[in-house]
């Protein structure tokens, strides 16, 4: 192998650990944060949840528009009721849901 490809090569593979270790490096010089807790387990904790009868037709995104007018939290909703829901998806007539 030529002395130019070795150089090449050893610069090559210097330069791809430069730049892994600038935008892979741990920032080590403060304290770790604690990640906040998710908000549905602080509301669960605070307040006494309200209930939801399922109609014909409605979805988790429809409940959550309603309940908190956002619809994307029709997760929360999912998660407050994992043991009467089998999936997102799937939501019984007349089912009482948790509202969180």
């Amino acid at each position: 192998m030529p002395n130019d490809a070795k150089l090449g090569l050893v610069v090559g593979v210097g330069l791809v650990i430069a730049v892994a270790v600038v935008f892979f490096r741990k920032d080590l010089s403060g304290p770790k944060q604690e990640v906040p807790r998710p908000v549905l387990q602080q509301q669960m904790r605070t307040s006494e949840p309200k209930h939801h009868v399922v109609k014909e037709g409605e979805t988790l995104y429809t409940i959550a528009k309603l309940h908190y007018g956002d619809g994307d939290r029709f997760y929360d909703i999912y998660l407050a009721n994992r043991d009467r829901l089998s999936s997102p998806d799937a939501l019984p007539v007349g089912a009482s849901l948790r509202i969180p």
